[in-house]
C-alpha cells in the first residue's frame, strides 16, 4: 500500500512537471496555482486525488473546474508504482539490487508520462527529456556493469516464445536492449516512410527507441499492440460520433497507455491464456 500512496505523490509531480514545461514555467522552484485563478495552492489542496474529491472537483477560490486529468495521472502513477515494486520483488524482498531495478523501471515510466502528457498539449515530443531518458540510461548500464547484475524481469512473460534473445550476463542484456531499441525505431521510421509521416511522427519513432532501450521484446510488443488497439478504438469513435475524418491526434499518449496496460495486465493475460489452454487440452 505504500507503494501506492508514494506514487499518487509522483502522479502529482508528473502533473506538474509537464504543466509547466509546456508553459516554460520553472517546476524546481515555482508554487502550484490554480489554472484558472492562478491562485497559489495551500499545502492541504495539493493532497494527491483526497484534495480534489473533497473540494468537488473546484477550486477553492474561483470554484472553477478542476481537470479531471490530474487525479487521472495521481491513480495511474499509483498504480504503475505499486506494480513495478511488486514485479521487481521490492515489495516482498527489500534490497540494493531490487532497488535498483525498481528505480530503473519507475524512473523511465515517469519520463515516458511526462513526455505524452506534454505531447498531448502541444503535439510535441520534448528532446530533452528523449536525451536525459537515455543518459539515465547509460548511468544504469554502467551502475549493472560495475555490479555484474541486470534485471531479469518479463512484465509480459507469454509472449516470450514469439522471440527471445539470451542473456547470460550483463553484456548480452545492454546488447540486446540497443538491438530492440535500433529495431522498434527503424520498424516505426518504415511505417513513417510508407504512410508519408500520415498517423504517426518522428517523434514517436524516439519513444520506440527508449521503450526499446529499457524493455524487454515482449513488452515492447505488447505496448505496441495495445498501442494500436486503443488509437483504432478512439479512432472509430471519432469518425462515428463527431464524423471527422481527418483529426490530428498525438500518438505519444496512446504509446504511454499501450506500454501502461502491459505492465500491468501482462501477467493475468499470461495467467488467462494459461488456463484457457489447459481448459483446451
Amino acid at each position: 500500500m505504500i507503494y501506492f500512496i508514494f506514487g499518487l505523490f509522483l502522479g502529482s509531480l508528473v502533473n506538474n512537471i509537464a504543466y509547466r514545461l509546456v508553459r516554460n514555467e520553472d517546476f524546481i522552484l515555482g508554487s502550484s496555482k490554480c489554472d484558472s485563478c492562478q491562485k497559489n495552492l495551500l499545502w492541504y489542496e495539493l493532497i494527491p486525488i483526497i484534495s480534489y474529491l473533497i473540494q468537488g472537483g473546484k477550486c477553492r477560490n474561483c470554484r472553477n473546474k478542476i481537470s479531471f486529468r490530474y487525479p487521472l495521472t495521481e491513480l495511474i502513477t499509483g498504480l504503475l508504482t505499486y506494480k513495478i515494486a511488486e514485479k521487481t520483488l521490492l515489495i516482498s524482498n527489500f534490497n540494493l539490487i531490487n532497488f535498483l531495478y525498481f528505480n530503473y523501471f519507475l524512473i523511465i515510466t515517469l519520463l515516458f508520462f511526462i513526455l505524452s502528457l506534454y505531447d498531448l498539449e502541444t503535439f510535441y515530443i520534448e528532446d530533452k527529456l528523449i536525451y536525459l531518458a537515455i543518459f539515465i540510461w547509460l548511468i544504469f548500464a554502467l551502475v549493472f556493469n560495475y555490479l555484474s547484475i541486470f534485471p531479469k524481469i518479463d512484465f509480459n512473460p507469454g509472449l516470450n516464445s514469439l522471440i527471445y534473445l539470451p542473456e547470460l550476463n550483463v553484456k548480452d542484456y545492454i546488447f540486446n536492449r540497443l538491438y530492440y531499441a535500433f529495431i522498434f525505431a527503424l520498424s516505426i521510421l518504415i511505417i513513417f516512410i510508407l504512410t508519408l509521416g500520415k498517423g504517426i511522427g518522428l517523434g514517436d519513432i524516439k519513444l520506440f527507441f527508449i521503450l526499446g532501450l529499457y524493455f524487454n521484446f515482449s513488452d515492447i510488443l505488447a505496448a505496441s499492440a495495445f498501442t494500436i488497439l486503443i488509437s483504432g478504438i478512439f479512432s472509430l469513435f471519432i469518425l462515428i460520433y463527431k464524423r471527422k475524418i481527418k483529426q490530428a491526434v498525438p500518438l505519444g499518449p496512446f504509446i504511454f497507455a499501450g506500454l501502461f496496460l502491459s505492465i500491468f495486465t501482462g501477467d493475468y493475460l499470461y495467467e488467462l491464456v494459461n488456463n484457457l489452454l489447459i481448459l483446451d487440452t
